[in-house]
């Protein structure tokens, strides 16, 4: 997967052609290794790396941005990348509660225009990171020149799959949910595919299993 990841990301930079030659403005000259402040929030971003667009990397559930930590030098190669870590997760402070998809896609943004980073962005999104990167995709269009996909699941093909489970493993999950340090109950995580499912059909993607596809915004 880590190989798909950064083929896919090189795939995603290789359709942007446009978006480079349309001189995007130069990137500040700040620190992005450490913690930034957003809002009442203190998070930690990493990044590496040059060039534009720039390559947000975001994790999957319970994930903080050290879930990249093999993939980002390899795109840091050939591309400015950053990952970093959720509210409650990693470096970054407590979470607020409950803590919603958009309020993450919300705090990202806010994140990356604070270090100085504005788009065009190849936005990353791993299992629930995909339904974070649509939502952001859907409230800033024109910012995003590529998505990348990794085992991110659709709200309908999420939705069956809960429903094979028993009931003990349902519960089990809710359960596990909870006690994650992101923010996130039952009914918020359910939301998100709702919120994800209302957005433009082109923020809203397909779901892939490994790399296979990556959607164009």
């Amino acid at each position: 997967m880590l190989g798909r990841t950064v083929v896919a990301v090189g795939l995603a930079l290789a359709g942007t052609t446009a978006c480079r030659s349309a001189s995007p403005k130069p990137i500040a000259p700040v620190s992005t290794d450490g913690m930034v402040d957003v809002g009442a929030l203190s998070m930690y971003v990493h990044c590496v790396g040059q060039g534009a667009p720039l390559v947000v990397l975001e994790a999957g559930l319970g994930n903080d941005g050290s879930i990249w930590d093999r993939v980002e030098p390899g795109i840091g190669r050939f591309a400015h990348v950053c990952a970093y870590d959720r509210a409650g997760l990693g470096h970054s402070s407590r979470a607020p509660r409950p803590h919603s998809n958009r309020q993450m896609s919300t705090e990202l943004y806010a994140l990356l225009r604070e270090v100085g980073f504005g788009g065009p962005y190849v936005l990353v999104g791993h299992s629930m990171g995909g339904t974070n990167v649509r939502l952001f995709a859907a409230d800033h269009p024109s910012e995003v020149a590529g998505m990348v996909l990794v085992d991110a699941p659709s709200s309908d093909g999420w939705s069956r799959s809960f429903a094979l489970h028993s009931e003990a493993s349902q519960a089990e999950f809710k359960e596990g949910l909870a006690r994650l340090p992101e923010g996130l109950d039952f009914d918020t995580f359910k939301a998100g595919f709702a919120d994800m499912e209302a957005t433009p059909g082109q923020a809203r993607g397909a779901g892939v299993e490994m790399i296979t596809d990556f959607v164009r915004v």
